[in-house]
């Protein structure tokens, strides 16, 4: 069904609506409290697919992980550790021998641990490589078929043929879940990231001995999946977390973060306009990761969007040592504020009608007793002195009410400049790329 309805007030009259379902059927999920202050993550793969040359081995984690803690990241999401490397083998979720092995996992899972920082595995939540320990009979039992009688379906990455499973299989579905309990409990890993679930193509399946009962029925079953999967999960380990690639309203419930993929391409093309906070608006309580944020004029471009929308991180960075030292200040700005902010970022209500001095953005995020205003520089400057003061008019604001007014400047709230105006406050922080504002409220 289709419903058609009439609305006022822009896109937030139908963010509005849209905001009002999600209420009832997406809520988001408990996330533990760790992950919400501290989503970022960091990407470190070990082997490319069938790639004869290793990039990393699991003694290599502990340094890296030391690595992008220093920029503010105290996550590494760990991929392509399969023998055979990146997108091969699912679902045989193991290190390789070659590449550390499951004692060298253990080994450096515990020494990041002893650090202070987190964890994550990446594993993927459709696909069967049939080079895996999967019986030929079990990938036919359980795979999609596009139509009766048809051999099971299939969608390549790299050299590898994967066969693609249906979430309608009940012993594929408890197959894939015990397999992620074993890495919870034999590696005390933080964190899963589930790859393709909101961000590959759904499909019909004409399996007749699938539970569901109508082949457009298949993926609905992705709802039963990952919330057994979610609270089963949640009863070996309360604290872990659950990331997945793509954004979707019904199956994002059940991930603590969303790997928005900016990059990307848009559907609509050049005649889509990027709205940083639609998505904010309509599901407050989830949590975007932005990116992937590499090096380059595209990589301050998704932080800052990060930093927009109160969201996190996606970071695909290969050797953080090389990152520009103008870089690493403007990230740690964003994870800081992040953490310092979470609840307000993540829960608060975004606030309308802010202005800003042609080339800024903003947001306002509104709690009981503050306001915060994440603001960016929609062009990079050059050098370490900013230019001039940027503007940023909050309506509706009386002076009167405002008790402090503090920006966060390399690691420290400082007093920002702002001064009462007409029916609004205005707000004159330096013209940083990252601006983070509170406004403590009397």
């Amino acid at each position: 069904e289709t419903d058609l309805v009439p609305h006022e007030n822009g896109w937030r009259g139908g963010a509005q609506l849209y905001h009002n379902w999600a209420r009832v059927h997406a809520s988001p999920p408990r996330t533990p409290d760790w992950y919400a202050q501290s989503p970022a993550w960091a990407w470190v793969g070990l082997r490319g697919q069938h790639e004869q040359n290793i990039w990393h081995t699991t003694s290599d984690l502990p340094a890296i992980s030391q690595a992008v803690r220093r920029a503010g990241v105290r996550l590494i999401q760990l991929t392509a550790y399969a023998e055979s490397g990146h997108d091969t083998l699912y679902p045989d979720y193991l290190p390789g021998p070659g590449l550390g092995g499951e004692a060298g996992l253990q080994e450096a899972v515990s020494q990041i641990h002893q650090s202070g920082s987190t964890i994550s595995m990446y594993v993927n939540g459709r696909l069967i490589d049939p080079a895996s320990s999967l019986e030929y009979g079990q990938r036919q039992a359980w795979g999609v078929r596009a139509h009766p009688g048809a051999q099971v379906l299939t969608e390549r990455y790299g050299s590898v043929i994967f066969e693609l499973m249906c979430p309608g299989a009940s012993e594929w579905r408890e197959l894939f879940i015990q397999k992620l309990i074993y890495l919870v409990e034999k590696f005390d890993i933080n964190g899963l990231y589930i790859d393709q679930v909101c961000g590959a193509r759904s499909f019909a399946c004409y399996a007749s001995d699938h539970q569901h009962t109508k082949p457009n029925l298949a993926w609905s079953f992705y709802r039963h999946f990952l919330e057994d999967l979610r609270a089963r999960l949640g009863e070996v380990k309360p604290e872990l977390f659950l990331a997945t690639e793509g954004v979707n309203d019904l199956l994002g419930q059940y991930f603590d973060s969303m790997q928005a993929h900016n990059d990307w391409p848009s559907p609509m093309g050049d005649i889509a306009q990027p709205l940083h906070n639609l998505f904010r608006y309509t599901f407050p309580g989830h949590i975007l990761n932005a990116g992937c944020i590499r090096e380059g004029q595209s990589g301050m471009e998704y932080l800052s969007l990060a930093h927009l929308s109160g969201g996190s991180c996606d970071f695909g960075i290969w050797d953080w040592a090389k990152l520009p030292a103008d870089f690493v200040p403007k990230i740690q700005n964003v994870l800081d504020w992040r953490q310092r902010q979470h609840e307000t970022l993540q829960y608060g209500d975004l606030l309308p009608g802010l202005r800003c001095s042609p080339g800024f953005q903003a947001n306002a995020y509104l709690a009981s007793s503050k306001i915060l205003v994440n603001a960016t520089r929609s062009t990079p400057y050059s050098g370490n002195t900013p230019p001039a003061l940027a503007e940023i008019h909050l309506p509706n604001l009386e002076a009167g009410r405002i008790a402090s007014v503090r920006r966060l400047h390399n690691g420290q709230m400082v007093a920002c400049q702002w001064q009462p105006a007409k029916d609004s406050v205005k707000l004159l922080p330096p013209g940083e790329q990252i601006i983070s504002i509170e406004i403590k409220l009397q």
